[in-house]
């Protein structure tokens, strides 16, 4: 969804004669490829990601040698992770700024400051989740796959009671 965001905003800035193809209800089309790639993409992890028994003991035995833990004994999260969404938007997000910046497009000072301050706008809201989300988790689910080791710290935030049951 914050994809379409871009999309919208990089149709407005530097496609501006193709507005006319959001008028009116036409403006749902935007929800078409989001709603297609999340209907795939839960197919896809429902029907090819699910767990089985390969993958658990795979899995099981990374955890173990990498953070120490027992993955019976955690949570279990899928490993994988898709960058479609973001290099959606750092496409458009580039050919925006670009073209916000060129000034041999004929816009007002108006429209032009009305186009920079939204696509800033934008920019920050995507930030926060980028940073708080995207490369906490990403780099949880990465750092593995290249053994590198970082331990515990991955754990942050767990509680440490033995009587506590995990499960």
């Amino acid at each position: 969804m914050l994809a379409t965001h871009f999309i919208f905003r990089y149709v407005a800035v530097c496609r501006h004669q193709k507005l006319y193809l959001f008028d009116g209800n036409r403006i749902y089309l935007l929800f078409i490829p989001p709603v297609t790639l999340f209907v795939i993409w839960t197919l896809s992890i429902y029907f090819n990601f699910g767990p089985n028994q390969i993958k658990k003991d795979f899995f099981r035995e990374m955890t173990m040698e990498l953070y120490e833990e027992d993955i019976d004994m955690i949570a279990f999260m899928g490993p994988l992770y898709f960058v479609i969404c973001l290099s959606t938007c750092l496409i458009c997000a580039l050919k925006t700024y670009r073209k916000l910046n060129d000034m041999t497009i004929q816009l007002s000072t108006r429209t032009r400051n009305l186009n920079k301050q939204l696509f800033w706008t934008l920019g920050l809201q995507t930030l926060l989740p980028f940073v708080t989300q995207y490369i906490p988790v990403g780099t949880m689910f990465l750092l593995p796959f290249f053994e590198i080791r970082f331990g515990r710290i991955g754990n942050v935030g767990r509680r440490e009671d033995k009587d506590f049951d995990h499960r």
